[in-house]
């Protein structure tokens, strides 16, 4: 489950900008506001959802989505085809394209965005999520 948590959280990094007030010295919070939104997982090793772990087969994700919210938060939600969720929270920075996540557990992963697009790898597979 934790390997589908990773890509539905990197989700929420597609859309998101760093900038800066070039009025002041001060250096400023990225921007979130830009990118906040739901982005959704269409892919993992280029095959569309359901999607079965090969290191788990009773493990089927049948859907994940990420909550990018304004204040540099993220919610991501994952369902299964046995019927559980789940769901994680954390927080996102953004320098330049890449944006990284950081689950309340701790753990961080980082993703590439370009164009709605974001792309990760978490455990030997690559995720896609697409903003909506």
């Amino acid at each position: 489950m934790r390997v589908l948590s990773i890509v539905a959280s990197a989700a929420l990094a597609l859309g998101l900008a760093a900038c800066s007030d070039s009025n002041s010295n001060d250096v400023s919070t990225p921007s979130i506001s830009p990118a906040a939104g739901t982005y959704a997982l269409v892919s993992i090793d280029a095959k569309p959802l359901p999607w079965t772990n090969p290191d788990s087969p009773s493990n089927t994700l049948i859907s994940a989505a990420f909550d990018i919210n304004a204040d540099g938060s993220f919610d991501d939600h994952i369902a299964y085809s046995d019927g559980r969720v789940g769901v994680d929270h954390g927080t996102v920075v953004v320098s330049g394209s890449t944006a990284t996540f950081t689950l309340a557990n701790g753990s961080t992963f980082t993703a590439t965005i370009s164009g709605g697009i974001m792309n990760l790898s978490f455990a030997g597979h690559a995720g896609v999520l697409q903003s909506f």
